[in-house]
């Protein structure tokens, strides 16, 4: 039920621009599989890439987690491959993130920024490292870790050269520890 036994490609593929259309998309797995072949049978790899982020961003847009984070494994392969494909697929992750917050599984979301935020996103630019962080902090307050929290905001104040994820901390502070 809803599986594929098998997809073949008719003709040659190599160097053209593919439409995919799948009528019913319950998670993703049809039009997954078949970027996959037709990666495998030389299509651009940046079109494929388009495809799997139009379908990521329309189960963001869904609320459909567990759809988005199969969405996003295909296109983080190949968005990291590009210049400026971690950004991206480090801002997608945080779209997944708030996802995963939504639905109040706090603690791991906050692994998911850990795990990533510290290694694989550890380059991306301040302004996407504050957001992360920023979430982190609200995590942590719901959570009721109130002093790491604190101390994560101050970090962001002290470490971001990112101005507005700097004021962001700022009035979460306030907020969060009025004096």
């Amino acid at each position: 039920a809803n599986e594929i036994a098998s997809m073949v490609v008719i003709g040659d593929v190599t160097g053209k621009d593919i439409v995919i259309v799948d009528d019913i998309c319950d998670t993703g797995g049809t039009l997954v599989k078949a970027a996959g072949l037709l990666k495998e049978k030389g299509v651009d790899s940046t079109i494929i890439q388009r495809s799997n982020k139009r379908i990521l961003e329309s189960f963001i847009q869904l609320k459909e987690l567990d759809s988005a984070m199969i969405a996003y494994a295909e296109y983080h392969t190949l968005a990291v491959k590009e210049a400026e494909g971690l950004e991206e697929a480090a801002v997608k992750y945080l779209d997944i993130i708030q996802l995963n917050n939504a639905k109040g599984n706090y603690a791991t979301s906050n692994e998911m920024i850990l795990d990533k935020f510290r290694n694989e996103f550890a380059e991306v630019s301040d302004a996407t490292l504050g957001k992360a962080y920023l979430i982190l902090a609200k995590n942590l307050y719901e959570l009721k870790n109130l002093a790491q929290a604190k101390a994560t905001l101050k970090s962001i104040i002290d470490n971001s050269e990112d101005k507005e994820s700097v004021e962001a901390a700022k009035a979460l502070l306030k907020t969060y520890f009025p004096k």
